[in-house]
């Protein structure tokens, strides 16, 4: 998705990541962090969380969206899940807070990708808040925190690719024509 340890300055460096891959919307983006501390890419002291990748993207109202991505490996359980969903509200809420105590007003979108057996739906689909959402291939389940201003979508990275070449071949077909 990204090459780990990076930062990317400019969108131009499409090359460099698949960050479409999450949506086309984030290919425009102001800074992409993988790897890098808060305190690295903001400059908050004694803050050694760190996403697997953070985005930064200016919106029309001069709103941040911010996209969090926390990648969990193919042997991910309902134990490793549930910490990854941690993991992003706690990366969520100090960002939340850096740029509030700034006065800028964020969205943050946040990417839980991880390992989806049975087991991980039944348990995503007896939490309180979760919503599932059918994809080309597999489900995605998401919530959103009020209090955070975000999203978390949660699925496997089969389900993410499926979508993303779905999204992208029929916008192909449209440009050849064939639709």
């Amino acid at each position: 998705i990204m090459k780990k340890y990076t930062t990317c300055e400019n969108y131009k460096s499409y090359k460099d990541n698949n960050l479409w891959l999450f949506d086309e919307r984030f290919m425009i983006y102001t800074y992409a962090y993988s790897d890098k501390t808060i305190n690295e890419i903001l400059g908050i002291k004694d803050d050694s969380t760190r996403p697997d990748i953070c985005i930064f993207t200016k919106t029309k109202e001069n709103a941040q969206d911010i996209v969090i991505i926390e990648l969990k490996g193919s042997d991910a359980t309902g134990e490793k899940n549930a910490v990854g969903l941690t993991e992003t509200n706690k990366y969520t809420l100090k960002i939340k807070q850096y740029f509030e105590n700034n006065g800028v007003n964020v969205r943050i979108w946040a990417y839980l990708i991880t390992n989806l057996g049975d087991k991980e739906k039944r348990d995503l689909e007896l939490m309180v808040g979760i919503q599932k959402a059918y994809m080309p291939k597999g489900e995605m389940y998401y919530i959103y925190n009020d209090k955070l201003n975000s999203t978390t979508h949660i699925y496997s990275l089969e389900t993410m690719v499926e979508d993303a070449m779905s999204r992208n071949q029929l916008f192909l077909d449209i440009l050849r024509g064939d639709q």
